[in-house]
């Protein structure tokens, strides 16, 4: 195929090797958004595991206390 019939294609091909980097690109950084939103959470949820461990513990030692009294 002469260069002048090939040159359509291949101006296509960039275009679409151009449109799917952008996707790449938009598709990493949304999920680097992700990342750090799930980071805040995870971290969240393991102060409220904790509280809510401690509230257990402190349950627990005031009713091994009133079963001295």
């Amino acid at each position: 195929m002469p260069k002048e019939e090939r040159k359509p294609y291949e101006d296509r091909a960039k275009e679409l090797n151009s449109d799917y980097e952008a996707l790449i690109n938009r598709i990493e950084e949304s999920w680097m958004e992700d990342d750090e939103a799930d980071s805040a959470e995870v971290g969240k949820i393991d102060m409220e595991a904790e509280a809510q461990l401690q509230w257990r513990r402190w349950e627990d030692s005031e009713s091994s206390y009133s079963d001295y009294s």
